[in-house]
């Protein structure tokens, strides 16, 4: 009798049949994103979210990090593990190669060409070029995993003969349209910026003074009037914003340096009041009260977070159960939840999981960020 995941769990063939799917989705999206097709020369590289020259400032000697990721499937068996036991199926010691943070999105002449000016000398925050740079390479990233999401859930339609996906798909249609339109926009900001014209994008940035010990990229939307927490709505309120852009995205690139972490925030102009409640620590003076902050911002919104070996085991065993905690319930739901939501008898509730994630309207987070905060011992 094959062996099972946990008590009516999905089986290891189960986990095949959708691994196989992600792959073969992964396979058909590799491709150059960037210039056009008759331009593109050399092999689809694999390209990191951040430079592989400051990944390396936080590797260990072995070259390796820490990956807090929701990326992989296999190992999110969340009915195998106990439930104080969950945060470390998350957490995953691996090479700074691994296929976990890297993707093929771009041939090498394109991304040469494209970012040699922050991979072969020193990023200048008050650079918009720069900042743009950064921002580009996020929305790159979170463009294919988008495409990625989309061809997963046709491929994984096909694999368990299932209707019940339409809604998924649909819903990952809509955010790969979303994900076109801001790549587009950084692209046109890009070149305007290059023309000497005003590229219609603020930058923000912050430094974390001390030893460098982590990196992390992410698009945060927000479209129409959608407000993920209470906490937002009452700022909103207070602050009398109730007219949104239609659709908004906050781009957030997190990256190390020598004598520290950098984080660089990119969104429309003219959106400051708003941007600034959802994501504060950019408008914090107090350094400690700004790393927190920003550590809460990367572990809520964050699907992949690199971390410096030395500094995570420098953190006591509760610091890091408690950083692992909060990655979890933002990044991962309880199946049983979704399984009611979106229950579907072809699919094991597992695998079904992790494609069906909605963050919970209601969820009221009262932690104090300083708990886990990335930054401080």
């Amino acid at each position: 009798m094959e062996r099972t995941a946990g008590p009516g769990g999905p089986t290891r063939d189960d986990f095949r049949r959708a691994e196989s799917a992600l792959l073969r989705a992964r396979n058909a999206e590799a491709r150059c994103l960037i210039g056009p097709r008759s331009e593109c020369n050399g092999e689809i590289v694999e390209a990191h979210p951040v430079q592989r020259a400051k990944l390396i400032l936080i590797a260990d000697k072995r070259k390796k990090l820490q990956i807090l990721s929701t990326d992989t499937l296999k190992e999110f068996d969340m009915a195998r593990a106990k439930e104080n036991e969950r945060g470390k199926i998350f957490c995953q010691y691996r090479s700074i190669s691994n296929p976990i943070i890297t993707e093929k999105l771009a041939c090498k002449h394109h991304d040469n060409s494209t970012f040699s000016q922050i991979e072969k000398g020193n990023i200048d925050s008050s650079n918009e070029e720069h900042c743009l740079l950064l921002a580009y390479r996020t929305v790159l990233f979170d463009y294919f995993k988008k495409c990625v999401m989309l061809s997963f859930c046709r491929e994984l339609s096909w694999e368990f003969q299932t209707n019940r996906l339409a809604l998924r798909i649909s819903t990952s249609a809509e955010q790969k349209r979303l994900a076109e339109k801001f790549k587009s926009q950084i692209e046109k900001a890009l070149h305007l910026v290059r023309h000497g014209k005003e590229s219609g994008i603020d930058h923000r940035t912050i430094t974390v003074p001390g030893i460098p010990k982590i990196a992390a990229t992410v698009v945060i939307y927000r479209e129409g009037d959608s407000i993920n927490t209470p906490r937002e709505v009452r700022e909103i309120k207070r602050e009398k914003l109730m007219r949104f852009p239609s659709e908004m995205p906050m781009i957030l690139t997190v990256y190390p340096e020598p004598n520290g972490n950098v984080a660089t925030l990119s969104f429309p102009k003219g959106w400051d009041s708003l941007v600034r409640i959802f994501i504060p620590a950019f408008w914090e003076n107090d350094n400690i009260r700004m790393s927190a902050l920003l550590s809460k911002t990367i572990l809520d919104e964050t699907p992949s977070i690199m971390i410096s070996p030395v500094a995570w085991r420098s953190f006591r065993k509760e610091k890091q159960d408690r950083i692992l905690s909060q990655f979890v319930v933002a990044n991962h739901p309880d199946p049983v939840v979704m399984q009611t939501r979106y229950g579907d008898p072809d699919i094991p509730e597992e695998i079904l999981s992790e494609i069906m994630y909605e963050r919970d309207p209601d969820f009221v987070d009262n932690s104090d960020p300083e708990e886990f905060n990335l930054f401080s011992a």
